[in-house]
């Protein structure tokens, strides 16, 4: 009998310890990044015919080097560079707060909403089928970076010409950029962006605005290893071990887009 009890007691106290603990009741009221991997996304075209683009994401937090690349967009189905690209881009909303300063690769976070498209390629020797080192890219992009001093929800507007210089393109030299001034959030920005293989110069501008013209002396009479054309949401966050990794959120609607010969 006592040995049937003593049983019992122990069966009792096993089942008490093998209950199951709560990770998470969420009665904080937010998600808990110690947690959660904290990403979201949307993408959609809504009642008014508009694309609309959402996306949260967090850098790792292993290192203090590297960065996560995140892109959230469309890939338009062309095989030849466009001459002209364009898009009315708006970005309804934008968080960057936080960089990384330990980060040895680099510490500012940027996040922003673009139009961008390969033009040619220079690779010396000529492109390689893949791989889109030498690819030469042209984008107008409308967003914010972690260090900025601009007036809360004041965006920049930039065009960029820049050449890829790894296989995946994660990484690119500068060629070009221009300032195309500031736009406020919730504002519609119509940038266009025109090539010219005759004049070796890309023509950025804005709301139907003078052009601010960049000129390059490579040779462009190779294809992009990878032709591509997009309207996206982009992320550039540095990987932090040393403080929190960085969030980062965007929204846009994008409409009137634009990739023609």
């Amino acid at each position: 009998m006592r040995t049937s009890l003593l049983l019992a007691l122990g069966l009792i106290a096993t089942a008490a310890q093998a209950a199951p603990t709560v990770y998470d009741n969420f009665a904080a009221g937010a998600i808990d990044p110690a947690k959660w991997n904290e990403t979201a996304s949307w993408r959609y075209v809504d009642g008014n015919g508009r694309l609309q683009l959402g996306r949260t994401a967090v850098a790792g937090a292993a290192a203090d080097t590297g960065l996560l690349f995140d892109t959230l967009g469309l890939n338009a189905k062309r095989s030849i560079p466009a001459k002209s690209m364009g898009a009315t881009l708006r970005v309804m909303d934008i968080d960057v707060p936080d960089g990384c300063a330990t980060n040895t690769t680099q510490t500012v976070s940027t996040s922003r909403a673009r139009v961008i498209g390969s033009l040619f390629n220079a690779r010396p020797g000529g492109p390689v089928a893949g791989d889109r080192t030498g690819d030469v890219l042209a984008q107008v992009r409308v967003g914010r970076a972690s260090n900025s001093t601009d007036a809360e929800g004041v965006l920049r507007v930039t065009g960029v010409l820049s050449q890829c210089t790894t296989p995946d393109c994660s990484f690119s030299v500068g060629l070009s950029s221009q300032d195309l001034g500031t736009a406020a959030l919730g504002q519609r920005v119509k940038a266009l962006i025109k090539w010219s293989r005759a004049t070796n110069t890309v023509a950025f501008s804005r709301d139907g605005g003078a052009a601010k013209v960049s000129s390059y002396t490579l040779a462009d009479g190779a294809l992009p290893a990878v032709v591509f054309h997009q309207v996206s949401l982009r992320h550039d966050l540095p990987n932090c071990l040393s403080a929190p990794a960085p969030r980062a959120s965007i929204s846009a609607e994008i409409d009137d887009v634009i990739f023609s010969d």
